[in-house]
């Protein structure tokens, strides 16, 4: 059986689960719809049991794996006197973190070398892939200019809520517009022809493609000797065993941007360069199964 830690609407997950269909058996953890299950989780073990009737015993599961899990919605707010729901997910995401450890603890976790620790932030990522890829200039201020030449890209160190939706975008900005009192992601914005998505899944690279001034649609392509190498030590240095890196091309010189080790759905120009990835992932997973 394998155990898969996520949200309900978890676009991948949903795309990967038909793979595993008369494989092996799997049971589904929805962090958001928490209140649907119930549980006993001890040193010795654990047993999770869904609405459903079915039933998950951790001497039962070959394999877990953990991806974007979150609630929906992400936000709460907080009175003065506290919150019983904010008080219960905490609750929650520590039981399924204990669930993951006591799966690493027996080698059953599903690229275990991240979902065990902090995700690298994106000033991390910039530094340790410099040592392969030119980088954009980026500054993170408060109560500073900035010096970024033009044209200047604001982005957000931040995934959650914020209190304009705005906020949460890469826009182009002015600047000499920059309000010194605020915080600021900056980058310079870098020009290029195509970008570059690289999944990382397992020691497997699959690279796709979008051009930028023509589609928005990705489509599979060959990395290049000089790139393949270049990501593969950095995947090597990092420890990344599920991630999506993110390059700028412009005449063959690439640019790393980042990577993300919550990889999401790509729109695909065929279903041939989906299958390859979502395949992948359920080898990976299956591969401890």
């Amino acid at each position: 059986m394998i155990l898969i830690l996520t949200h309900s609407n978890d676009e991948l997950v949903n795309m990967v689960m038909p793979l595993f269909a008369g494989r092996t058996e799997v049971f589904r953890f929805n962090l958001d719809r928490w209140r649907e299950y119930s549980w006993n989780i001890s040193p010795q073990g654990y047993e999770i049991e869904n609405r459903a009737g079915e039933v998950c015993s951790e001497s039962g599961v070959k394999s877990v794996w953990v991806h974007d899990m979150k609630f929906a919605p992400e936000r709460v707010d907080m009175p003065l006197g506290g919150n019983a729901e904010t008080w219960n997910r905490e609750a929650v995401l520590k039981t399924c973190r204990a669930i993951c450890e006591l799966a690493a603890e027996r080698g059953k976790l599903v690229f275990a070398a991240q979902a065990l620790r902090v995700a690298w932030s994106p000033l991390r990522q910039l530094r340790a892939a410099s040592a392969w890829f030119a980088i954009p200039q980026t500054e993170v201020l408060y109560r500073c200019a900035p010096s970024i030449p033009k044209p200047v890209l604001s982005k957000s160190l931040c995934s959650g809520w914020a209190y304009s939706p705005a906020i949460n975008k890469t826009a182009r900005i002015e600047p000499d517009m920059v309000n010194i009192d605020d915080q600021w992601y900056l980058q310079q914005e870098v020009e290029a022809d195509e970008q570059l998505c690289v999944y990382c899944i397992a020691g497997k690279l699959l690279a796709f493609r979008c051009s930028l001034k023509t589609s928005n649609l990705y489509s599979a392509c060959s990395l290049g000797e000089a790139d393949a190498t270049a990501v593969r030590e950095l995947v090597d240095h990092a420890g990344l065993e599920f991630a999506v890196i993110k390059l700028l091309r412009k005449k063959r010189k690439s640019v790393f941007l980042e990577w993300s080790e919550l990889p999401g759905v790509l729109c695909w120009k065929t279903q041939v360069a989906a299958k390859s990835v979502l395949q992948a992932i359920a080898d990976a997973v299956l591969l401890k199964n």
